[in-house]
This record gives structure tokens, sequence and C-alpha cells, in this order.
């Protein structure tokens, strides 16, 4: 990728077949998206200054603004940069093996009980250097922002003790401040239980110990537990909620991935950011989100690569609740940060229309992190984040599937060639 500005002041991009703005979208908080609400401009014209953007239309109404550089886009599609809401980024090693195992028959839950799953990535990942981490993660982030991907949510978990968590979360600090991108860390020391470790006594240090060290050195925005059949219970994730609460962090959930064990219900309760997954989602939960701000999360990457069931989007989405969808990039269930992917299975296996697909994961998975004022739709005052594809129309991004059409990336008013 080939940074093209490095300073700027305004910066007009001329020449845009589709400027698809969301705007529509941003006025009705992501329920029920439809197509006119994607306000698409044909031959649109943008202009940033000073990292925001300060004017979006019709080429032939361009502002006389004194621009500092001006970019064609030769006829590419705009959209607001992409956000991959939850992802695993921080981690070491492979799980490939695993992989080979499942395709034998062997399910995701036999291969945890066996001492795969979750514990062996965090065994590699404790073996692993800070600095091994750090320059991991930014390689994943480059190929990220490369598929026009500019905010991403980061979750540790894969560390299971204080020192190992704080080197999960300071890898994600490090890159924060060296790549151009929006960067998110959530802490998720619930991610599952250490060997040998009493499970009381983990909830104790995740409460007693990694949530107050972590606020006290600002690592962290969310708290996430994985609350689920094998992992953490109700009691234990109300207590870790609570706490994480206390502490200033907001919440996310995974839950009613294998089996509904009121995590929804308690996120919608707590006012969480998200809940996540939500296969088995049940229609107490289903009513929980409806009359909540929470916004649902769906990872259908995850049901294809364990070959599940996916979550129902359409009676989500139809009962009124907000969707996001996310590439849950992870060694063990999830191995691809092909976002844009994602958008086919919405549409395909979720029976997603094309607006539903697209907003969730621009305005509607913005909301999902608590950034909806700032990005997520072409809008005056929000920040300069942008992507252009190279593509005949905005409809084509999940219909040519599997290759990468993403040809320039604006981050905060900064364009970066692909």
């Amino acid at each position: 990728m080939r940074t093209l500005l490095k300073k700027h002041k305004t910066l007009l991009i001329t020449n845009i077949s589709q400027a698809v703005t969301f705007e529509g979208v941003s006025k009705k908080k992501g329920r029920f998206p439809k197509k006119e609400e994607l306000a698409v401009l044909s031959n649109a014209a943008i202009i940033c200054k000073n990292g925001k953007i300060v004017w979006v239309g019709p080429a032939k109404e361009v502002h006389s603004f004194r621009v500092s550089t001006k970019i064609d886009a030769n006829g590419m599609v705009c959209f607001p940069g992409f956000i991959d809401a939850h992802t695993h980024m921080v981690f070491s090693g492979s799980r490939h093996h695993e992989f080979a195992q499942r395709c034998e028959g062997k399910s995701y839950l036999e291969i945890a009980k066996a001492g795969g799953g979750i514990l062996s990535s965090v065994q590699t990942t404790q073996h692993a250097a800070l600095q091994d981490l750090v320059t991991q993660l930014k390689k994943r982030l480059l190929f990220s922002k490369s598929l026009g991907i500019t905010t991403v949510e980061i979750k540790s978990g894969y560390g299971l003790s204080l020192a190992q968590e704080l080197k999960c979360l300071k890898a994600i600090a490090r890159a924060k401040q060296e790549m151009g991108l929006n960067i998110f860390a959530t802490f998720l020391g619930a991610h599952a239980f250490p060997k040998g470790y009493a499970k009381e006594k983990y909830v104790a240090d995740i409460c007693q110990k990694m949530i107050p060290t972590i606020c006290k050195q600002n690592l962290a925005t969310f708290c996430d537990v994985f609350m689920d059949r094998g992992f953490f219970n109700l009691s234990q994730t109300k207590h870790i909620f609570r706490t994480a609460q206390q502490y200033g962090l907001r919440l996310k959930c995974h839950a009613d991935e294998f089996q509904p064990l009121g995590g929804t219900e308690l996120s919608c309760a707590l006012q969480a950011q998200s809940v996540d997954h939500l296969i088995s989602i049940t229609a107490h939960g289903i009513a929980a989100l409806k009359k909540s701000k929470t916004t649902a999360v769906l990872l259908p990457g995850t049901s294809l690569f364990l070959g599940k069931p996916f979550a129902p989007a359409r009676k989500l989405i139809d009962s009124g609740v907000r969707v996001a969808i996310a590439t849950d990039f992870n060694p063990g269930s999830s191995m691809t940060q092909n976002l844009p992917l994602m958008t086919l299975l919405a549409a395909t296996q979720l029976k997603m229309t094309i607006p539903e697909v697209l907003s969730a994961i621009t305005y509607n998975a913005a909301c999902a992190l608590g950034i909806e004022s700032e990005v997520g739709s072409l809008e005056i005052g929000k920040q300069a984040d942008l992507a252009f594809y190279e593509i005949p129309s905005y409809e084509y991004l999940p219909y040519h599937y599997g290759q990468n059409f993403c040809k320039l990336v604006i981050w905060k008013g900064i364009p970066t060639a692909v």
C-alpha cells in the first residue's frame, strides 16, 4: 500500500460513479435498512478538510473550496470505510491441524475438551514475545486496510493471566499508534478457563486483578465474555460485567452460539454495546434486543468454517433488531479477514438484502462499537474514512466474491493506494 498524501488540509475526490452515503440508514439508526435509505449519489464528489467530510454531493455542484489536493476516482464506487466489529486478531501460531480433525468428523467442542481449541492458541500466544505479536498484528491490519476496512475491533483472550492479557492488549495499543486505522481494544480475559485453574478463582482474578489493572493502564474500551455451554455461565458473566462497568468499560458478549443461556437478555439489561454470534438465540432474546439499543453482531464466517447453522438474521431484522456483520477472525473457528466475503454469506445464507448487508458492515457496525456519530456513513462532520472499489455498482460487491476490488482507502482524510 502506498500513502499518497502525508500532510493535508483540503482534499477533493471527483469522478465517483456512486457514493453510497447511508444517510437514510443513519437517520433510522440502522433498523430496517431499505434501498432508498442508502442514499446513493451518482457522479459524485466528496470534499474532506482536516480529516473530516465537509461536503458530499453531485460533482456538478461542488462548492468553491480552496483545495490543496485533488484525486480522480476514475469512476469507482465509494463506500464509508468498512468496519470489522468483532475480531480476535492478536494471536500466535496456527490451528490448521484442528481444521483437519474437524474434516475427519470431530466437533469444535470435542477438540476443545481434548486440549485443543482456545487453549491451544493460548499456549502459542503466551510463548510469543510482545514485539512478535505486534509485528504479526500490523501485517494483519495492513491486509484488512487493503480490503477497505478502516475500523477494527480487536479482542485479547489468548493470554488468560494478568501478565499475558496485558501483553496482548499492549500489542493492540502499539499497533494502534503505528497504523493508520481506527482500532478498538476489547478485554476478553473471560474467553476460556486456564488449564488447572479453579473456575471461581479465575473469575475472581478477572474482577479483582485484571480489570482494575487494565483500566488503570487505559488498555481497553470494552469488556467481553464468552458465555456459553462449557465456558462462562450466567452468574459468572454477570459478576464480570458489573465489575467492568464499575471501572468504566463498555460491554460486549459472545452469546447464544451453542446454547441459549440468557446471555442476550443479560447483555441487553446491562445496556451492552453488542451481543455477538446468536446462532441459538431464542424468541425471548430477540424481544430483548428489539427493546434495547444493543446491536446484534452476526458472524456467518464462523458458521461456514465450523459447518454450523447460521444465525436467524431475518427474524432479527424483521423484528426491528439492528444487525451488524463481522469476520470473527481467529485461528480456530473463522480464519479469515475478508469482510467483503462476509457480505456474500450474509446475502445467501442469512437471507439479507443488499441494503441490509452493506449497512451491516458500515453504519450498523459503527453502532456495535458506539461510534456511529463519527464513522459509518458519508455525512458532513464525520471522519473522512472512505473506501473506493473498482466495480460497476455498489450491488456488485457481494456478487463477485473472493476478489479484492478495493483500489484506494482514505483514513482521516489521508489517501492510501492499495
